[in-house]
């Protein structure tokens, strides 16, 4: 039987941001257009609220191909120092 490892997960080092363009909830992953195409995203540690397509998400790391993303203004979304 084959297994599967757990996917690793990585934090960019500075501020990036994207635009949802498939809603995107708390318990289901949607899209966001990243740097010149979409890629599948979901939420990035505790519940947010649904972002709807035109939101603008901070883009803070991936896990596997997957984006994880925070509401652009979330207390989290501070400047690049």
């Amino acid at each position: 039987m084959k297994t599967t490892s757990p996917q690793r997960v990585k934090l960019f080092p500075k501020n990036v941001y994207g635009t949802v363009e498939k809603r995107i909830t708390p318990t289901q992953p949607g899209r966001v257009r990243f740097q010149g195409s979409t890629w599948k995203a979901r939420f990035y540690g505790a519940a947010c609220p649904v972002l709807v397509p035109g939101d603008a998400v901070k883009v803070v790391g991936l896990e596997g191909i997957t984006l994880l993303v925070l509401p652009k203004g979330d207390a989290s979304d501070t400047p690049d120092r």
